[in-house]
């Protein structure tokens, strides 16, 4: 009830009957991992989608924090900085590195190095609900790049968004992204051939579906635009209009696979970061290699850092060589539809257990104001 008279979202309740912090019959404290963001000033700053690396520079001699980025058009971006606070907080930072020919509606990139030390992007295409791939021509990530052919399966382009590239210690490559919106609600997944196309004879397969009430939120009916470009027809007049499965990123610990993803509507406060996980030596392929969390949500809303819909992010080596995890987030529990808020991007620090599957956290308290943040 104290939630729901100071106007935040309903279910925080729930998180407190499945366990959250203070239910020691779930969960007890030491399986609640503390928020922690040690010499990090939150939020980073403005921003959605982070899909981080941090890069050892040899020319400079230190590591860098590469941050992709978009404008929701046809261009394509990198945030670089040695300071983590900085990366995205200072707008010198922001380098352009690809431009498309036509306005696209770029979304939600996803970064990661190639094994030969070349980089890879991925990039969700609104406008036309697909993923384009752009490659860097050498190691430097702010050298010229390339594009090359959409994402494909069985000689089709793949339908969806939010592309997130999981690269595996023997070197097989796989593609997981969404489906939600255009189709029925899940996280697929393709086996890479090479960084456009799956390989021959593989199947998509659909590996996280909506079925715990945590994932049952949907969006608003009506249709929505990205800055002018149709997007998501959310009326009774779309088939799939359901609960939405979004953004995947992954990190593997020992033998353990997790592949985060977010549910609900972003621009809302029941949005959140939930894990499934499989064996590393499992079939990737196979929706039965994966289980969802007990975790989960490993992290939501929490009034107490006025912290609102945290998901759609990624994880990555943090400055003290931890395993750390950026996410957008609102500081407004009415969200982006019921007043003045914007997103913004934080970072913190994560943990598992002793079976490698990543801890339940909360979302770490602000340390700085960002200018035009409600």
């Amino acid at each position: 009830m104290l939630f729901n008279l100071l106007g935040v979202f309903t279910i925080a309740v729930s998180f407190v009957d499945a366990g959250w912090p203070g239910n020691p019959q779930c969960y007890p404290a030491p399986q609640v991992y503390p928020a922690e963001a040690p010499g990090v000033l939150n939020p980073l700053g403005k921003g959605q989608d982070p899909a981080p690396v941090r890069w050892y520079n040899a020319s400079l001699g230190q590591n860098v924090y590469l941050f992709p980025d978009v404008n929701f058009g046809s261009l394509v971006y990198l945030r670089v900085s040695p300071d983590l606070s900085e990366v995205q907080y200072n707008p010198d930072n922001l380098h352009t590195v690809f431009q498309f020919g036509t306005d696209i509606a770029t979304e939600a990139p996803d970064l990661s190095q190639l094994p030969d030390g070349r980089w890879v992007m991925y990039i969700s295409a609104v406008q036309i609900n697909t993923i384009f791939v752009i490659e860097s021509d050498t190691e430097d990530p702010l050298g010229p790049w390339s594009q090359y052919p959409n994402v494909q399966h069985d000689g089709q382009q793949i339908q969806g968004y939010d592309a997130h590239h999981l690269n595996l210690p023997n070197g097989d490559r796989y593609l997981t992204w969404s489906t939600s919106y255009h189709a029925p609600p899940s996280v697929s997944i393709i086996k890479l051939q090479n960084s456009s196309h799956a390989v021959p004879g593989t199947p998509l397969s659909a590996i996280v579906v909506p079925s715990e009430y945590y994932e049952m939120n949907q969006i608003p009916a009506g249709n929505y635009s990205y800055d002018g470009h149709t997007c998501c027809d959310t009326s009774s007049n779309n088939p799939y209009n359901a609960p939405v499965i979004e953004a995947p990123s992954s990190w593997i610990v020992g033998d353990t696979v997790n592949l985060g993803y977010a549910a609900n509507y972003y621009a809302d406060a029941t949005y959140n970061t939930l894990i499934t996980t499989a064996s590393l030596h499992s079939d990737l392929l196979d929706p039965a290699s994966w289980t969802k969390s007990p975790y989960n949500p490993i992290l939501g809303s929490w009034f107490f850092s006025s912290t609102y819909g945290p998901g759609s992010g990624g994880f990555f080596l943090g400055p003290d060589d931890g395993v750390w995890f950026a996410y957008g987030a609102m500081s407004n529990a009415s969200g982006l539809t019921g007043g003045p808020s914007v997103r913004t991007v934080r970072a913190q620090k994560i943990e598992w257990d002793s079976e490698g599957r990543i801890l339940r956290t909360i979302p770490v308290n602000a340390t700085r104001s960002i200018p035009g943040v409600i």
